[in-house]
């Protein structure tokens, strides 16, 4: 048996009460009235679009959840994270050259810490080891590295 998609006035009303939330309490919270709230919980009324992204960043679920178009809760980024990013981004943009890439290193660096935690001691070794074997790489590569022919044949 294939289990109906929640609706829209299922969603809110969920929602609401998983705060222990009234619709006054909600709709004070809002700045809507109770009356637009009941309306919504009923499905009288259907939110434009500005009131469902009130909705959903009010309680931190994506608009496809709210809309019952997804069980999955968490949108990518919240509101509040995604002016931060958009701003974050605008800052490194103005970074000069040598600094970005020494934040992008940094951030891989950071990635592969957090990866040591599930990885064996072995594996560790092993990455120790690739890691030497591209830095001898590196300096072939820069020519810093000079390898020394000698003639054997004076023997």
């Amino acid at each position: 048996m294939t289990r109906s998609k929640s609706s829209l006035p299922e969603r809110l009303k969920l929602l609401r009460t998983e705060k222990n939330l009234s619709q006054n309490a909600l709709a004070d919270l809002l700045g809507l009235s109770r009356g637009i709230i009941g309306n919504y919980e009923v499905g009288a009324r259907a939110p434009d679009y500005n009131t469902l992204k009130v909705f959903a960043n009010f309680f931190d679920v994506s608009i496809d959840f709210l809309l019952g178009e997804t069980e999955i809760r968490q949108r990518i980024l919240s509101a509040a994270q995604a002016k931060k990013y958009s701003t974050l981004l605008i800052q490194l943009e103005e970074l000069p050259d040598d600094m970005q890439t020494l934040l992008e290193k940094s951030l891989i660096f950071a990635d592969l810490l957090n990866a040591m935690d599930q990885l064996s001691a072995e594996s560790i070794i092993d990455i120790k080891r690739y890691i030497e074997l591209l830095q001898l790489r590196d300096k072939v590569h820069l020519g810093e590295l000079v390898f020394s022919h000698q003639n054997d044949d004076a023997i």
